[in-house]
């Protein structure tokens, strides 16, 4: 049984940075914090990575890639590094790097812009659902108040029929 998308992250951020805690885990690779607990201990228990607690807080965690580990992230690993490589080399290591700051800043500003307003959404969901409440009670006993759960976070959209334009 091969492993997840998320324990190859891992993997190719432990291949790349010998020794990470689970916080710079979660920030270099964008994945929740649940999924790489998780991903860390199934590769510990392959025995592709070790733990290991900060002296100062034993509450941090790092974690690091055995040598079998490290045999196998280089076997999985090295094609895409290669292939970035190339990338580097075909636009300039400065270039590269200016690439990655660019789209590093464009993530954490979309991410706080997302933030905001999924707060934003929160705090109107707050303000309107005691309201509701008290009208559904008065004018329409079978208004379901959950339903004001999709006016703050809307489903998407259903695909189109096959066939359809």
């Amino acid at each position: 049984m091969g492993i997840t998308q998320y324990e190859s992250l891992i993997l190719y951020e432990l291949f790349t940075h010998p020794r990470l805690s689970q916080k710079e885990l979660v920030y270099r690779s964008g994945i929740p914090k649940q999924s790489i607990s998780k991903g860390i201990h199934n590769l510990a228990e392959l025995g592709y990575l070790e733990i290991s607690s900060a002296d100062q807080d034993k509450r941090v965690k790092y974690c690091s890639l055995t040598e079998s580990g490290l045999a196998y992230a280089r076997e999985k690993e090295d094609e895409i590094l290669a292939i970035e490589k190339k990338v580097i080399d075909k636009l300039g290591f400065d270039r590269a790097a200016l690439a990655c700051q660019i789209l590093a800043e464009w993530s954490d500003l979309l991410s706080k812009e997302i933030a905001n307003l999924k707060e934003k959404k929160t705090e109107i969901m707050k303000i309107l659902l005691p309201y509701f409440k008290r009208y559904k009670k008065r004018r329409f006993p079978d208004f379901d108040h959950h339903r004001l759960f999709s006016f703050c976070h809307p489903l998407p959209a259903p695909p189109a029929p096959a066939g359809a334009k």
